[in-house]
């Protein structure tokens, strides 16, 4: 019982902080530009970016996990594919992975 609590609690906590993210970025802009990008864009060139992205972020979380057994921090794949997704390095290209690396190691410690 106190693992599906635990669950509801994290869902709710997840929806909360994605609710309050959405609307802190978008409360107050003006959206109609955004819409007829979407309706003007090829469906098809979508299609291959969501694979890319998927790759890019599990090239990302690999650099991750093998930069922490380096440091002897032993983690799953997973989480490092996880972090490495909400990072959000792989939307700013001006980032570099150190910045997800050093957040990552700033967490674990």
């Amino acid at each position: 019982m106190k693992k599906y609590k635990k669950v509801l609690i994290d869902a709710i906590l997840f929806f909360v902080i994605i609710g309050l993210t959405l609307y802190g970025v978008f409360h107050g802009e003006d959206l109609s530009g955004l819409k007829d990008a979407i309706k003007e864009c090829n469906i098809l060139w979508l299609i291959p970016a969501v694979p890319l992205v998927l790759f890019f972020i599990a090239g990302e979380s690999i650099v991750i996990w093998h930069m922490l057994d380096c440091y002897g921090i032993y983690v799953k794949e997973r989480f490092c594919f996880l972090f490495s997704a909400t990072d959000g390095s792989c939307f700013a290209p001006n980032c570099s992975w150190r910045s997800s690396a050093s957040r990552c190691l700033a967490l674990l410690h």
